[in-house]
């Protein structure tokens, strides 16, 4: 039997001189190699860990689109225009990042 990369072998037990399953219900009970089952263990916590790392990427770069799409926005709201990292607005220049006025 096989699930994910493992592969189980059914518990056998002797009944009335006859090699049985272990059952429970419907369901029986297998077992693997504990060192088999340590490298799964591992190659499940890295691909998790792969993919924790590609979703925090993702909903950064989404994060970063919204951002700049928001900025666009409040920036044709405004009325001004951006030239060479300048906003213009009524007549005066500001500079964005540090918000300084400069006069023309």
């Amino acid at each position: 039997m096989r699930r994910g990369v493992l592969d189980y072998e059914p518990v056998l037990v002797e009944i009335d001189g006859k090699r049985e399953r272990v059952k429970a219900g419907s369901m029986f009970l297998a077992s693997v190699p504990e060192g088999r089952a340590k490298q799964a263990d591992k190659y499940y916590a890295d691909k998790a860990e792969e993919q924790k790392v590609s979703a925090i990427e993702n909903i950064k770069e989404q994060r970063d689109q919204v951002l700049n799409a928001a900025g666009v926005a409040r920036q044709n709201k405004r009325g001004g225009e951006t030239v060479d990292g300048f906003e213009i607005v009524d007549g005066g220049q500001v500079m964005g990042q540090l918000g300084h006025q400069f006069s023309r």
